[in-house]
């Protein structure tokens, strides 16, 4: 089982270098999430999951991050790619008042955006928290970076023209690891 784990991992990561957009994957699990659990015989279509709106959070730097700080709307384009993605999996639920004692919960919180000038670099940082009845609550890192080449620049181009690539591949580490974490038995 643990191979399995392993290759999911090696094609992410093949997959993420070979875009010739997305220049860095760092995704980061801390030391008590970082182990797999075997999976349970139940279909993530089964688990119904309440998917709230993504805020902003604190920064690493310790700077509450707001609206001002998000010139690209990441927070609604992070929603958007990881509730897309994740609606063939489960029964989601984007309002809490109709969830239940059993309904699984994906936090997203963003943490760091970064757009500092075309062909800069473009960089979004997000936190994800995974609740699940049973469970001890699982913490997620995810971070990706992109940058236009100087070739692709064109008269059309800004500081968030990365930002859809970037954006995207943060939801796909995002929603893959919760996946992982919809299998894992409970202790």
């Amino acid at each position: 089982m643990r191979s399995a784990y392993i290759t999911i991992a090696m094609i992410l990561f093949l997959t993420a270098c070979s875009s010739p957009q997305i220049l860095i994957s760092t995704p980061s699990v801390s030391a008590a999430d970082s182990t797999f659990a075997k999976p349970t015989v139940v279909p993530a279509q089964d688990i119904t999951l309440l998917l709230p709106a993504v805020v902003y959070g604190v920064s690493p730097q310790g700077d509450q991050l707001s609206e001002a700080d998000d010139a690209c709307g990441v927070l609604n384009l992070l929603y958007s790619a990881v509730y897309d993605r994740l609606e063939r999996r489960f029964k989601l639920m984007p309002s809490a008042r109709d969830a239940s004692p059993k309904t699984a919960r994906l936090k997203l919180t963003i943490v760091d955006v970064v757009t500092i000038s075309i062909g800069g670099p473009t960089i979004v940082m997000a936190d994800a928290e995974f609740e699940q009845p049973g469970q001890p609550t699982a913490h997620y890192r995810a971070l990706r970076e992109g940058s236009l080449k100087w070739s692709e620049i064109t008269a059309d181009s800004t500081e968030c023209s990365m930002i859809d690539a970037v954006v995207d591949a943060l939801a796909l580490d995002i929603t893959t690891w919760t996946l992982t974490q919809s299998f894992a038995e409970s202790p």
